[in-house]
């Protein structure tokens, strides 16, 4: 009798790299680095605008992303662990990658989100959306005597005609 090994490790892999290329070349979940601490954070509104405050003293800006569309926001980031001269023994401190998402009761103006940082505090403002004032608007009906056509008339201009055969006929 024949044994035939199968090795199943090789196929295993190609598969999983067809299915990350499916969808759109991101990684499988368990592949992406799990946030490990979530900064503490106050979401405020006023009359025209949201505000949310974190707490993240240590982080450099640059390692921070703000993501904003109309009805939420998410902030990332990463507090990297300073390197060990000694060995620590308590520490209260978190490290490593965060992830906040927060729903907004209204639409914001996404596009006007702004961010600032100071004193280990991170404020984003998102001014709310606010509708247009309705109003009504009179239209003025000319007639072609007003624009100085003629339709008796020929202003220079040529109109298309249509013939016998161009007639339009109904489509259903």
């Amino acid at each position: 009798m024949t044994t035939f090994l199968w090795q199943i490790a090789p196929e295993l892999e190609q598969l999983r790299r067809q299915m990350d290329e499916l969808f759109d070349g991101n990684p499988a979940p368990e592949q992406q680095p799990a946030p490990t601490w979530q900064p503490r954070a106050e979401v405020w509104e006023s009359g025209d605008r949201y505000q949310i405050k974190l707490q993240v003293p240590g982080i450099d800006p640059s390692q921070i992303e703000i993501e904003a569309s109309r009805d939420s926001v998410r902030i990332k980031g990463d507090r990297k662990a300073p390197e060990a001269t000694a060995k620590p023994m308590h520490s209260e401190f978190f490290y490593g990658l965060f992830d906040r998402s927060f729903r907004l009761s209204q639409a914001v103006q996404h596009l006007e989100v702004k961010a600032s940082y100071g004193q280990g505090i991170l404020t984003i403002t998102l001014p709310k959306l606010t509708a247009a004032p309705k109003h009504t608007v009179k239209i003025e009906i000319t007639s072609p005597e007003d624009s100085g056509h003629n339709p008796g008339q020929n202003s220079g201009k040529t109109e298309p005609t249509i013939t016998d055969e161009e007639t339009l006929k109904p489509v259903w």
